[in-house]
């Protein structure tokens, strides 16, 4: 499985791409070693877009990801 690994320590998370599925993997982390409660990333906020997508160099919607404004209503989220 060909995978790419971005460790954000500040929310000890680890993020996973998945190119054969075209995912992206979510996993919390303790210190970017022990990887705990695995999913799949369905929503980010937008530094976490920022991070994600410069790192990578990818658009996360292709991966199936929105972004979400957390100021606003939870009906009027995506940004």
């Amino acid at each position: 499985m060909d995978k790419k690994i971005l460790y954000i320590k500040e929310h000890q998370l680890v993020v996973v791409v998945d190119e054969n599925n075209n995912l992206l993997l979510s996993y919390d982390s303790i210190d970017g070693l022990e990887l705990t409660s695995e999913g799949i990333l369905k929503e980010v906020n937008d530094e976490l877009n920022s991070k994600i997508s410069q790192y990578f160099k990818i658009d996360i919607g292709d991966y199936g990801v929105a972004v979400v404004c957390e100021t606003m209503k939870l009906e009027e989220r995506v940004c």
